[in-house]
């Protein structure tokens, strides 16, 4: 899996230099400490490196979590989400159930009209 996965991310390089001329990133660099980060989860066991993968990540959301409750006003996001929450549990059944079978046009089109607006 993690050869699969590093041939084709290099592939991928190799395409978007080959396509744009662009050499490398430092988006291209992160994805590649993505990938050595993988390579050496499964190089010292699965179970262990992906404990160790999901605890760096846990911590990762942690702060980015503190810090946008930090940063960003407080009270509104509370209120937005509980107000969101609320309309979700209300509308949650009269919105299950559309499926578009009552009008003349097919599903798809009824879906892309809610989705869209």
């Amino acid at each position: 899996m993690a050869a699969s996965m590093g041939t084709s991310i290099l592939t991928l390089f190799d395409g978007i230099d080959h396509i744009t001329g662009i050499g490398s990133l430092p988006v291209l660099w992160g994805i590649a400490v993505v990938i050595v980060t993988f390579r050496i989860s499964t190089a010292t066991g699965l179970l262990k490196g992906v404990r160790i993968l999901s605890d760096i990540i846990m911590k990762v959301f942690y702060d980015i979590m503190a810090f946008v409750f930090l940063v960003s006003p407080i009270p509104f996001i509370l209120n937005t989400s509980t107000e969101a929450f609320g309309v979700f549990l209300t509308e949650f059944f009269q919105n299950k159930f559309i499926y578009g079978t009552s009008s003349q046009r097919p599903v798809s089109t009824v879906v892309e009209n809610i989705l869209l607006g």
